[in-house]
């Protein structure tokens, strides 16, 4: 295969796990996980709109909302 022949992603559903994704904890980690999800809406995944993100932790409703807000703000979501 040529260098500059990239093949696409497999036609599937992408879904990423994780423990949680809290704006100014975890330090790399929660950087890592979103910038892993942009690569993935660049590349195609879900028309653009990227894979689904599911979080494991004991968050309530609101301070997940507040966390998407914070990650919206800061260019992150």
């Amino acid at each position: 295969m040529p260098p500059d022949a990239v093949p696409g992603l497999p036609d599937a559903e992408y879904l990423v796990l994780s423990s949680r994704l809290i704006p100014g904890m975890d330090g790399g980690y929660t950087i890592a996980t979103l910038a892993r999800a942009r690569q993935l809406a660049g590349a195609g995944v879900a028309d653009g709109a990227g894979p689904q993100l599911l979080t494991f932790d004991p968050g309530s409703v609101a301070d997940h909302a507040a966390h998407r807000r914070t990650f919206a703000e800061q260019g992150r979501w």
